[in-house]
């Protein structure tokens, strides 16, 4: 999906003006619902863990594995507030 594509199904609510960057307001990361996700999200990153290092895969199994737990990560990154851009106005 192309950049311009994703945009337009990212809510502009939710965008930050510095980085583009979906972002959970506080009281959204602080909510029922997202402390459940993340705690569901942690558990199955550490079954998706343990079946990609216990188990034999084959190459594209291993691969798509892979991608699961990364996608896993980047949704838990989503906990973390976004950098704030750092301008420097001395010039």
């Amino acid at each position: 999906m192309a950049t311009n594509q994703l945009d337009t199904l990212i809510p502009t609510v939710h965008k930050t003006t510095t980085t583009g960057r979906f972002q959970l307001s506080d009281d959204e990361r602080r909510s029922a619902v997202w402390l459940r996700l993340m705690d569901f999200m942690e558990a199955r990153l550490h079954v998706l863990r343990e079946q990609n290092d216990s188990v034999k895969l084959d190459q594209d199994a291993t691969q798509r594995k892979r991608g699961r737990i990364q996608e896993i990560r980047f949704l838990r990154a989503l906990d973390k507030p976004a950098p704030t851009a750092v301008t420097d106005d001395s010039e």
